[in-house]
């Protein structure tokens, strides 16, 4: 199977303590293709139904400023055992090739939000001159340990400052649909603490891949 990667742009925005996220900034609700997850977003935003979008769900900003592009991966789909921050590891390194000054900006966290855990991981970079946010997100559910969802998400400094929360909240809202359950197998750890590392560290908890490590992606421009 080939990993699907993406370069394209997307959102972002800030957890909310207790396991939820604030629906005040999200009124529109999606369905990605295939019926496997659904995701909130804030009026105004669309999605992007093009045949040729690698992506299960893209949805963007009424300016296209903001973005937000997910995958939904089965663990079977792939012809060995391979771990969620292999795919996320994967994504970053994609991103990186293709972008001059790609340096962090988060640290990588982790954080558990009632029946979902966040990884994440933000870095910027330029394209044609252009400075962007990349935000890389991995959603695990323990009830259904099989199923990740990883989100990569862009976004323009400037809107970086003003629309975060309800950025990360779109994220928050993702759910798993029927199609995307299977039978419930033993379910992954409780997270126990957030990395608190710092931007400058981050290269260090996100290690190259390496050769064979996963399957070769198609390349994103």
């Amino acid at each position: 199977m080939k990993i699907r990667v993406i370069t394209l742009s997307i959102i972002a925005s800030l957890l909310v303590a207790c396991g939820g996220q604030s629906k005040k900034t999200l009124g529109t609700t999606f369905e990605s293709k295939a019926k496997r997850i659904q995701v909130m977003a804030p009026e105004g935003w669309t999605s992007n139904n093009s045949k040729k979008s690698p992506y299960d769900l893209q949805l963007l900003s009424a300016n296209k400023e903001l973005g937000s592009g997910f995958f939904v991966y089965s663990l079977s789909d792939f012809g060995r055992p391979v771990t969620g921050m292999e795919i996320l590891t994967l994504q970053v390194n994609d991103m990186k090739s293709k972008r001059e000054q790609f340096t962090p900006l988060e640290a990588l966290r982790t954080e558990q939000f009632g029946e979902k855990v966040v990884t994440s991981i933000t870095f910027s970079g330029l394209k044609n001159k252009v400075k962007n946010h990349y935000r890389f997100a991995m959603v695990r559910y323990p009830s259904h340990p099989e199923i990740m969802v990883v989100v990569l998400q862009t976004s323009t400094p400037k809107q970086w400052t003003t629309k975060r929360r309800s950025l990360e909240d779109i994220v928050l809202s993702t759910e798993l649909l029927d199609a995307a359950k299977v039978k419930p197998v033993e379910a992954v750890e409780p997270v126990k603490s957030v990395d608190e590392a710092k931007p400058a560290e981050v290269k260090t908890n996100i290690p190259e891949t390496s050769k064979d490590t996963v399957t070769k992606p198609t390349t994103a421009p």
